[in-house]
């Protein structure tokens, strides 16, 4: 199993979430009214979420010798009975909207952006059963 792998990218997970906690505004309209800058930051914070636990579902997914085909959504959804089915919904909403913000459409809404960045208990859990997962404690982040 690539643990040191795995790993890093809780650890990035760990990261981000203190990232966004420390710089989200305190409200959805704060949020609305905050300037592009912060805007940018947090889809780009939410972006680094979603490829992290990404990540490291494909990497679980390889390290139990399965071999990584079709898309990511099938990817996800053969982990749910790994890491539970509501976790692994969170991932794909999760996943839906970076892709909503990777390819600049213009539908992207505030208030979606703002509640995933806002609430990130799911990814606490998911932080917590891919530890369990791999036994141990995560490491940290080099700088």
């Amino acid at each position: 199993m690539d643990e040191d792998r795995i790993r890093k990218r809780l650890a990035l997970l760990r990261e981000t979430r203190g990232l966004l906690s420390g710089s989200l505004p305190d409200s959805e309209e704060g949020y609305r009214r905050a300037d592009r800058t912060t805007r940018d930051a947090t889809e780009r914070r939410v972006q680094i979420l979603s490829e992290a636990e990404l990540d490291v579902i494909k990497t679980l997914y390889k390290d139990y010798g399965k071999r990584v085909v079709g898309d990511e959504e099938s990817l996800v959804d053969a982990m749910e009975g790994t890491l539970g089915k509501k976790l692994i919904e969170q991932v794909k909403k999760r996943r839906a909207l970076r892709n909503k913000i990777i390819h600049a459409y213009l539908d992207i809404d505030l208030a979606e952006v703002f509640g995933q960045a806002s609430d990130l208990k799911d990814v606490e859990e998911f932080e917590r059963e891919v530890t369990k997962l791999i036994g141990g404690r995560p490491a940290r982040l080099q700088s």
